[in-house]
């Protein structure tokens, strides 16, 4: 919210089907929308987009829901976000517009299967538990995330067809089983990936950066506080955010990896400051509240 809207992304989602050309002109004219799930009560909050006043509002109705919570041993932002979508429909939109590495994930056997899952796809979520539960190769272990999500998604873009990503009311694709034919290899990611040329180059290195994207090249944020609970070394999430930062740079947008220092400028930081000190959070769950802000 601080920093007037748009998307924000889980460290771990990955861009499939290109979208830039919708990061200015938001899904759902800016309201609040939920990338992951295919309904309220099931939605993941690793993607979303929205304007700076829908962040705010989310991120009051959060708060509210967590004081709500104080005697339940695990809450999250994502657990309130499911439950502020159970009490009221309208309280935020829902687009099953992100896949789980999980459903792609089928070791050697990788192919049209997973292709056919992407299609209309925005981005792949390289969750733990979809990581757990997929077919990595052989040598691979689920520590690894950010090797396995490079490899993943290079093959995806020499395998998959690229397709229109989904909006509400949107068939399938089609029969197609999503994969490139010889006639087609290399065609659709020069029509649709050519943005104007802002001279920006990416990279890892736009922690906590605040400033306006240059025209033409949309803004995707992250946020990432170095707590104990990513499941993660150190390095590991260091390897993450630099993959992540690439593939979003390579995806026509500019990554920026926003910290507790930039969810402090928001205006009403302290008020939110004041209320989480006396709510009974583990350090996640406190911590990541404050990517809303």
């Amino acid at each position: 919210a601080a920093v007037g809207g748009g998307w924000m992304c889980d460290y771990d989602i990955f861009p499939l089907n290109p979208f830039n050309a919708e990061g200015f002109d938001l899904p759902n004219d800016g309201r609040l929308t939920v990338h992951e799930g295919r309904v309220q009560i099931h939605s993941v909050p690793s993607l979303v987009s929205g304007s700076g006043e829908e962040f705010t509002r989310m991120a009051h109705l959060l708060i509210e829901n967590y004081i709500e919570h104080l005697d339940v041993d695990i809450w999250s932002d994502m657990y309130a976000l499911q439950n502020i979508g159970e009490q009221n429909l309208q309280n935020f939109e829902i687009m099953n517009s992100v896949v789980d590495v999980g459903k792609v994930l089928q070791g050697e056997e990788t192919g049209a299967e997973s292709c056919k899952e992407t299609q209309n796809k925005r981005a792949i979520h390289f969750s733990h538990y979809g990581l757990q539960n997929g077919a990595l190769l052989p040598g691979e272990t689920i520590d690894k995330r950010a090797e396995i999500a490079t490899r993943w998604t290079n093959w995806w873009k020499e395998s998959c067809e690229i397709t229109e990503p989904y909006q509400v009311g949107m068939n399938s694709a089609g029969n197609s089983d999503g994969m490139k034919t010889h006639a087609n290899m290399g065609q659709n990611e020069e029509e649709v990936n050519t943005i104007p040329d802002s001279g920006f180059s990416g990279g890892g290195n736009t922690h906590g950066n605040m400033q306006t994207s240059p025209s033409g090249v949309p803004a995707m944020y992250t946020y990432f506080e170095r707590i104990k609970q990513t499941h993660q070394t150190d390095a590991g999430d260091d390897r993450m955010l630099d993959v992540w930062s690439d593939a979003w740079s390579d995806a026509g947008w500019r990554p920026i990896i926003l910290n507790y220092d930039d969810a402090k400028k928001h205006p009403d930081f302290d008020h939110f400051a004041g209320i989480l000190k006396d709510v009974k959070l583990g350090e996640f769950s406190k911590v990541y509240i404050h990517r809303w802000l």
